[in-house]
């Protein structure tokens, strides 16, 4: 993986979402580690996950089907993301 890669991350509320690495930092010996950005939210939840984590996957692996997601359409003055299935 490097950077520009987009992929399906686990998010640390065991919802998978669309993500794009940032940044792969290499310690040698250890796993590289990726900066993760979570496509559609703010720098703030960027996170830095071990490449070889079972919380990253190939892009659409898992947003692709119909599972828990975020819905980030939401009504003026609301701040909290809602999960749904599908996109309704």
């Amino acid at each position: 993986m490097s950077v520009g890669t987009k992929l399906d991350v686990l998010d640390t509320e065991g919802v998978w979402c669309k993500g794009e690495v940032k940044l792969v930092v290499d310690y040698g010996d250890k796993a590289p580690m990726l900066l993760i950005h979570y496509l559609g939210w703010d720098s703030r939840y960027d996170e830095l996950i071990c490449k070889t984590s079972d919380r990253v996957a190939p892009e659409g692996f898992y947003t692709s089907k119909n599972i828990p997601r975020y819905c980030l359409d939401l009504p003026e003055g609301n701040v909290r993301a809602r999960v749904v299935y599908n996109d309704n």
